[in-house]
């Protein structure tokens, strides 16, 4: 009982501080406001180096299978959307709803698809910065030797999840 009150209190504060950091951050508040955060972040570190390894373990399953259902869920609508963009613009194309539309309205068309495209550029490019191969096995790598137990409690959540 009192290794899962540890538990719920540092994911509790962990999901708070996140929420107030990403907020913070795209709000363009300075690093130096958010100073409070690191405190608590270093107080929810603190709880989770005095936990047992069953309970480092009991984190990462945890963490993992959140994860891991978060991204397939967003993967899952990302893909729905684009599918049903792609199917509404093609039934809109084949009916001459777009042939018919007028100059003026077609200037404003132009700089929504090249903002679109813009907006995708950006992401694919984020995407290959935070996501190159060589980032991710020296993550993992020091994962595996700093955090021996949650990370085989993460690998199992996430493999939990995936299924």
């Amino acid at each position: 009982k009192e290794l899962m009150f540890e538990l719920r209190k540092i994911f509790a504060v962990l999901i708070f501080i996140c929420c107030i950091f990403c907020t913070a951050r795209a709000n363009g508040i300075p690093v130096e406001i958010t100073k409070p955060i690191d405190d608590v972040v270093d107080e929810i570190q603190e709880a989770y180096d005095r936990l047992p390894p069953k309970g480092k373990v009991i984190v990462g399953v945890v963490t993992g299978f959140a994860a891991s259902r978060i991204a397939v869920k967003g993967a899952v609508t990302a893909v729905k959307a684009a599918g049903a963009a792609f199917i509404v613009g093609e039934v809109l194309n084949y009916s001459g709803i777009f042939d018919k539309i007028p100059k003026e309205n077609q200037k404003m068309l132009d700089k929504v698809k090249s903002s679109a495209l813009k907006s995708i550029r950006n992401v694919r490019t984020h995407a290959r910065r935070k996501l190159a191969p060589f980032g991710i096995k020296k993550t993992i790598e020091n994962a595996v030797t700093t955090e021996k137990f949650a990370t085989v409690g993460f690998a199992a959540g996430a493999f939990a999840g995936f299924t």
